[in-house]
C-alpha cells in the first residue's frame, strides 16, 4: 500500500481481494501488537509503528528477491517469462525487428515488454531486464553498455517553411517546443533542453515519446526525437 497508495491498488498488485488484504493487515497488526495504518476519509495513513518497520520490511524483501534471482540463475533450461522494460521509442521502432530472431534462439521464453519512461526497480523485480539511457546506480545490478543512442531536434518541413530553420541554439528561443511532462522534469538533461526555449513557447507536453514524435510531424513545434526515428521520416 505504501507503493500503490491505496488498499485497492495493493490488492490488485498482489492479485487478492480487498477483504483478504484487509484481513492480512489485521492479522499482522495483531501479531505485532500495534497499528500499522490509520483509516481516514482520505485513505490509509501509515503510523509511526508502520514507518519504523518499513525499512526492515524492505530489507527482507530485497533479500528474498536476491535468493529468488540466484535460484533462477541456477536453472539449466532457459524458459519462462522475462519482463523487459524500455522506453516507448525503443519499443515501437527498434525492438520489434529483433524479437523474431530472439524467439528462434529461445523458443521457451515468453517476453513481456513494459513501456515506461521511468526507471523501474530491477532489484525489486518490477522488471527482469531494462534498456536504459543512463548508467544504473544500484550496486547489485549487472550492467552492460549495448551501444549509443543519438537524439536530435526535429520539426516538420511545413513548420520549418513557416517559422524558418534554426541554425544555432539561440535561434530556438523564437520557436515553439514540444516538451516532456512533469514526470521527467527532475532530470538535468531535460532541464537543459527546456532552457533552450522560452517558457511561453513550450506549447505541448507529453510523457509519450511517440506522442512528441507525432506532434512534431503534425507541425506543432520542435521536439527532441530519437535519430533512428527522425532520420527515417521524410516529413521531418
Amino acid at each position: 500500500m505504501v507503493e500503490t497508495g491505496s488498499l485497492s491498488g495493493a490488492a490488485r498488485k498482489l492479485k487478492v481481494s480487498q477483504p483478504t488484504l484487509s484481513r492480512w493487515i489485521a492479522d499482522l497488526e495483531e501479531k505485532l501488537g500495534g497499528t500499522l495504518f490509520l483509516r481516514t476519509p482520505k485513505g490509509l495513513l501509515m503510523t509511526e509503528t508502520g514507518e519504523s518497520i518499513l525499512a526492515d520490511a524492505r530489507e527482507m524483501e530485497t533479500s528474498a528477491m536476491a535468493i529468488e534471482r540466484r535460484a533462477d540463475a541456477g536453472r539449466d533450461a532457459i524458459e519462462g517469462l522475462v519482463r523487459v522494460s524500455c522506453t516507448e521509442g525503443l519499443r515501437t521502432k527498434w525492438l520489434p525487428p529483433h524479437l523474431r530472431s530472439f524467439h528462434d534462439q529461445y523458443p521457451s521464453l515468453q517476453v513481456e515488454i513494459l513501456v515506461d519512461n521511468r526507471a523501474l526497480n530491477l532489484v525489486r523485480r518490477e522488471a527482469d531486464i531494462a534498456l536504459r539511457l543512463f548508467r544504473p546506480e544500484q550496486p547489485d545490478l549487472i550492467a552492460k553498455k549495448l551501444g549509443g543512442l543519438a537524439m536530435g531536434m526535429y520539426a516538420s518541413r511545413d513548420y520549418l517553411g513557416e517559422y524558418g530553420v534554426p541554425t544555432k541554439v539561440s535561434d530556438l528561443k523564437t520557436h515553439f517546443h514540444v516538451g516532456f511532462d512533469e514526470s521527467l522534469m527532475g532530470r538535468s538533461d531535460i532541464q537543459v533542453l527546456e532552457n533552450m526555449f522560452q517558457a511561453d513557447r513550450i506549447i505541448l507536453r507529453s510523457n509519450s515519446f511517440v506522442g512528441q514524435y507525432e506532434a512534431a510531424r503534425a507541425g506543432i513545434g520542435v521536439a527532441m526525437i530519437d535519430c533512428f526515428l527522425g532520420d527515417a521520416d521524410s516529413n521531418l
